[in-house]
């Protein structure tokens, strides 16, 4: 009871400063909170219309009344450190709540690199307090949701925790949302922060860039899914680390990244021509891709950079977003060593040369220009589809013979027409 009829719940995740089932617990759970008893309690949120208050009495949360709490998305600030507390915990991290339902995460890579966590699942517990700095905060549109829908939450659930201080894992696909990224990382003695307080900047890579052999080691494999029921799948991928300067050639730009990147070698950008059996199934593909790959072995082939997720340095550093993707082909590759230059500007139409090309969004294609890629997928009712750079795709009908084309094999072809 907070007086004047206003009435607050402390759900049991926010009885004690942690966890715990003891019959000692028990004991002091009664003697603290019973009937007529007078608490330190802080206001999480809120909500007028159902007339509901959600409290805490964790004293974490209760004595950081010199730094301003965490209320708001839009008011938060980069370098932002404040209090909050640890509401859901899986593979990628730890997702950390503060007032208002407002919640960001702290990726596993950054617990990594911040603290030397190695296993986050056994270090911490849900309602744990943590304190955080806000590296980055983006509003994105998308249906993949990490932060809160600008959208109110419906009754008995939030955005960023429910009732029982847990978050949710059932928002609906909403079509824009905000996105926190935290770091945990402890504040140095004097009270200022040892993490990078420069505002995040946009790092763009070089797409085509050719990566020196037994430069990526082999982290992990991830196996192929299925999609759909027609018999498609999404290749699987081994997750690789490059050294950093493989990468980046910028002074500036490698003083605030890591020594090593992680990237994405798809399974299908291993070889130039795969044997037919080896690209019907999902498991197929895996044993193929597993017997030439293994886990904590250098890779003693060139790669090339496929595409370029065009993500923030602090997302790099964190580990938050598309992770970037290289191949193997080695066709691709000679075929980019050939052209001269990292631009990959073909001819012009009233030029007489007939080079090959990898081409990107920024190539400039014309009629009659011949270009390398992969065979990305074959649909039976249209024809084939041809991926080069960036993601650039391209189209052979199956009138032109798009049905023959082999899956996943490295193809050259020739532009009939241009789509802007």
């Amino acid at each position: 009871d907070l007086g004047s009829d206003v009435r607050g719940l402390i759900p049991p995740l926010h009885l004690f400063e942690t966890s715990a089932n003891s019959e000692y617990r028990k004991k002091l759970l009664r003697a603290k909170f019973s009937v007529g008893a007078k608490i330190d309690v802080r206001v999480l949120w809120v909500d007028a219309e159902l007339k509901k208050c959600l409290l805490t009495a964790k004293k974490g949360l209760l004595q950081e009344s010199h730094v301003p709490p965490i209320t708001s998305y839009q008011d938060t600030k980069h370098g932002q450190r404040a209090m909050g507390y640890i509401s859901k915990i899986d593979d990628r991290g730890l997702y950390v709540t503060f007032c208002n339902r407002v919640f960001g995460r702290v990726t596993k890579r950054s617990l990594t690199i911040d603290l030397g966590i190695a296993d986050h699942k056994a270090e911490y517990t849900v309602g744990d307090v943590v304190s955080c700095c806000v590296l980055n905060k983006r509003c994105r549109v998308t249906k993949q949701s990490i932060g809160r829908v600008e959208k109110p939450a419906g009754p008995g659930k939030s955005n960023g925790g429910n009732d029982d201080g847990n978050s949710s894992d059932d928002d609906d696909a909403k079509s824009s949302f905000w996105e926190l990224t935290l770091s945990m990382k402890p504040s140095l003695p004097d009270g200022s922060d040892d993490v990078i307080m420069d505002e995040p900047k946009s790092l763009k890579l070089p797409k085509g860039l050719i990566i020196p052999a037994k430069s990526m080691k082999i982290l992990q494999l991830v196996k192929s899914k299925t999609k759909g029921g027609k018999g498609d799948f999404i290749p699987g991928h081994a997750l690789v680390s490059i050294k950093t300067k493989h990468i980046l050639k910028d002074e500036a730009s490698l003083s605030i990244m890591p020594a090593h990147m992680e990237c994405k070698l798809p399974y299908d950008q291993l070889l130039d021509e795969y044997e037919t059996s080896d690209t019907e199934t999902p498991d197929a593909l895996d044993s193929m891709a597993e017997g030439l790959l293994h886990i904590g072995k250098k890779i003693n082939q060139e790669a090339i950079i496929l595409s370029d997720p065009e993500k923030l340095d602090v997302e790099y550093r964190t580990g938050v977003g598309s992770l970037l993707v290289v191949s193997i082909r080695k066709r691709m590759i000679d075929c980019v060593k050939t052209m001269g230059h990292t631009k990959r500007e073909s001819e012009k139409p009233n030029g007489t040369s007939s080079q090959v090309v990898v081409p990107d969004h920024d190539t400039g294609l014309y009629s009659g220009a011949t270009v390398m890629g992969y065979v990305t997928r074959i649909d039976p009712r249209h024809g084939g589809f041809i991926r080069f750079l960036d993601e650039l795709t391209g189209f052979v009908p199956k009138t032109k013979g798009g049905l023959t084309l082999p899956k996943f094999g490295t193809v050259a072809t020739q532009v009939v027409t241009v789509d802007d």
